[in-house]
C-alpha cells in the first residue's frame, strides 16, 4: 500500500487570488522555510507555511501522536518524510480570507520563528518514527 501526503502550495509568490500580495514578514518566513523545506526533504517545497494540506488517514494518526498541534507547517512535512510517507505539493488557488484573523499577526511572527526551528530541531534529533 502506498503511504503518502498530499501538501498543497502555489507556484508564485502571489498566493491569492486578485493580485493580493503577502506581507513582508510573512514572505520572508515563506522564502526562509522554503528554502529549508527544500535542504532538509531533498525535493522541491514553495510554500510550507500555509498549513492547507489534505492527509491520508494514516499520516492524520501518525501525526495526532507526533507532532505539536499549534504550527502545522514545516515541521510537520519533515516529521512525515521522516517516518517514510511521501509529501507532495499540489498547486491551489487561495482567495482573500473572508472572516476570521491571520494567528500571525502583531508580534506573532517573533513568537513562530523560535517555535519552529524548535520544531523543526526536535523532528531531527528525535530518532524516526514509524506510523
Amino acid at each position: 500500500m502506498q503511504r503518502h501526503l498530499f501538501h498543497r502550495s502555489a507556484k508564485d509568490h502571489s498566493r491569492i487570488q486578485g493580485g493580493h500580495e503577502l506581507s513582508l514578514p510573512r514572505l520572508v518566513g515563506v522564502h526562509v522555510f522554503a528554502w529549508l523545506g527544500r535542504r532538509l526533504l531533498g525535493r522541491p517545497i514553495t510554500d510550507p507555511t500555509s498549513g492547507f494540506s489534505a492527509i491520508a488517514r494514516r499520516a492524520v494518526e501518525f501525526l495526532v501522536q507526533n507532532t505539536p498541534h499549534d504550527y502545522p507547517d514545516l515541521n510537520v512535512l519533515l516529521a512525515l518524510h521522516r517516518a517514510g510517507l511521501r509529501v507532495v505539493e499540489v498547486p491551489v488557488v487561495m482567495r482573500p480570507r473572508r472572516a476570521g484573523k491571520s494567528q500571525l499577526r502583531g508580534l506573532a511572527p517573533f513568537i513562530y520563528l523560535p517555535k519552529m526551528c524548535m520544531y523543526i530541531w526536535r523532528v531531527y534529533r528525535a530518532p524516526a518514527r514509524t506510523p
